[in-house]
Formats: C-alpha cells, structure tokens, sequence
C-alpha cells in the first residue's frame, strides 16, 4: 500500500508534510482545541512533532473523525488537513493550525506548583531548533486567586509551592534573553494587573511574597485580551537560573481580592543548548 502524507500549512512559509505511519494519536486538549502528536520529524529520540487545530465549539470529534476516515479509508495519498494559506480545511469547523517541531514534550515536563496548579488549563512545549531552546507555557487563571495586597503572589488561598513554573538547565536550556508574555483569553473577576517575577524559593506561598523576586515582565497596568510584553530577563535571572521559580503577583496600586472566573496567559523564554 502506498504510503499517505497528512499536510498542515499555518501560513508564514511554515508548512509540514508528515508521514501517516509517524503518526501517534489525535487528542482533544481543550474547548476548541485538537492537538495531532506524531514521531518527530527528524527523526530525534524522545522528541515529538506536534499540529495543533483550532477548531469550532463542539465540532472537535466531527473533525477528528474527519481526519481518521481519510486516513482510514480515503483514496488520496497527499491529505490536506489544515491550509491556512488557501482555506482548504479537511473539516469546515477547522479554524487554524499551528505547528511545534522537535518538541520535547507537550505535557509534563513543565508544572505549576500545587499552590497554583488549580487552573483549568495548563500546557506546554520545549521546541529546539538547533542550539536554541523555546519554552512555551499556557497558563489558566480560572479558579485561582488574587488578594488585595500589592506584590503577593495569585494562586490557591495561602497554599505553599505556587510557582507556575520551574526552569532548569536540562529541560529550558541556559535561558539568556527573551520573556514575552500574552494575554490570549480576557481575565475575569480577580486582580488584571499582573507581573511575571522569577524567585528563588520554591516554596513561596500564595498570597505572600515572592522570595529575592527579580521583575520579568509588566504589562504597566491592567492586561486586556492580546495585551503583549517582551522583556529581556534580569540578569540574576539569566543565565545561571539563580532564580528559577516563576510567580504571578499583584501588580501595582489597589488590588482586588477576588478568584478568576476566566484569564489564560501565554508565556515564551528562549535559552541555548
């Protein structure tokens, strides 16, 4: 049988072309979202090469079962899955596509502390291309909490370990330059103006302060839906992750007490190999 190649093309000259027999499972990992995990393209052990669907409300297992009867029993070779670039979508309730390749994993080698692991929502990737490392982590506010105190840190009540994250050599790369963090669903309920800061105790508590906290990112005032920062990483921060932890605190001025109802930030790092 001849062997059929499952196409994605989310614009800006990126597309990809991967082999049926790479391909590993097909997962909704969200309202509105799918995520196709294959082999990784290259070849790399332990690494995975990930396209993720945007998808309509309640359509997800239509299209996934789109994607199965052509891989199953369709009759083309080349199966266009998501072109963004010319509309041509496999199912009509496909919105987008994005691609991760040479990803290390997608889920579980980053976490929040359980002091802010409440959230509805939690992924991440660790992409390499070449020497450079990205790390991208979605981060859902939704069920945690602010206080009404400048500075402390928003997680679950006052439970300990709150960070969202962890960075390390091994997994994040000797991280050197860029913190850019985006605010891809509209906070809702709790305090809106947040700081990224990196700490250098993991076990800071939320609705206390953030340990030695050294300042990453600021949106200088309330975050609103597609509200972007891009900061160059302190240097107590950088490179040698003497302050690894990552927290979001109150920001500046009066802040509110209140658990997030909605709210999902998207936070990229870059570090070398």
């Amino acid at each position: 049988m001849a062997a059929k190649f499952l196409y994605f093309d989310p614009g800006s000259d990126n597309s990809l072309t991967m082999p049926v027999d790479r391909l590993l499972s097909i997962d909704q990992t969200g309202n509105t979202e799918i995520l196709i995990t294959f082999e990784d393209k290259d070849g790399t052990a332990g690494s995975r090469t990930f396209a993720t669907l945007g998808v309509d409300a309640g359509t997800e297992k239509a299209v996934m079962e789109s994607i199965s009867n052509a891989v199953a029993f369709g009759k083309d070779q080349f199966v266009v899955i998501a072109d963004t670039t010319n509309s041509n979508f496999i199912n009509s309730s496909i919105t987008g596509v994005a691609i991760n390749a040479n990803v290390v994993s997608s889920t579980g080698l980053m976490s929040a502390g359980t002091g802010a692991d409440g959230g509805d929502t939690y992924k991440s990737s660790v992409k390499r291309v070449g020497n450079i490392i990205e790390t991208t982590i979605i981060f859902d506010l939704d069920g945690l909490a602010s206080t009404a105190a400048d500075g402390n840190i928003v997680g679950e009540g006052t439970s300990a370990n709150a960070s969202i994250a962890n960075l390390t050599s091994a997994i994040n790369g000797s991280v050197f330059h860029l913190c850019e963090v985006t605010c891809v669903e509209a906070i809702g309920t709790g305090e809106p103006d947040l700081h990224l800061v990196g700490g250098a105790t993991e076990a800071d508590a939320a609705g206390g302060a953030v340990s030695s906290g050294d300042l990453l990112a600021d949106f200088d005032g309330d975050i609103t839906l597609g509200a972007q920062t891009r900061t160059g990483l302190n240097s107590a921060v950088a490179p040698t992750l003497a302050k690894p932890f990552l927290f979001l605190r109150n920001g500046h001025g009066t802040s509110d007490a209140a658990t997030y109802t909605s709210g999902k930030l998207m936070i990229k790092i870059i570090g070398e190999v």
